[in-house]
């Protein structure tokens, strides 16, 4: 019976690449991030008061997240199934409406725009 499963994550698998990509995603909010007494306040919030539990914090998050919300399921998926990093970077790009891969985060390059 045990020797029969087949194991959950192929060894030849694309798991390696979307998580990659994801790390890239979030190092890339590093550099001039939300600051964490922004994100400790929204914690507090949700914690303390009436509404959602998740709550994007800062410029990045929102772009994120307003971007998982306009796509569906699958194309999300396939966003990071992309064989073609550039075909990666450019459809993620399109779908967030801002260039959220590369440093310094969105939130810091706002900042200094507004400056």
């Amino acid at each position: 019976m045990w020797g029969k499963r087949e194991p959950a994550v192929p060894e030849v698998s694309k798991y390696g690449e979307g998580l990659a990509r994801t790390l890239r995603l979030f190092s890339a909010q590093m550099e001039g991030g939300t600051l964490p007494d922004d994100v400790a306040e929204a914690i507090y919030r949700a914690a303390t008061e009436d509404g959602p539990l998740h709550v994007p914090v800062g410029d990045d998050a929102d772009v994120l997240a307003a971007a998982r919300a306009r796509a569906t399921p699958d194309e999300w998926v396939s966003i990071y199934a992309e064989p073609d990093e550039q075909r990666f970077v450019d459809r993620l790009t399109q779908l967030c409406g801002a260039d959220i891969l590369n440093s310094p985060s969105l939130n810091a390059r706002r900042k200094a725009a507004a400056r």
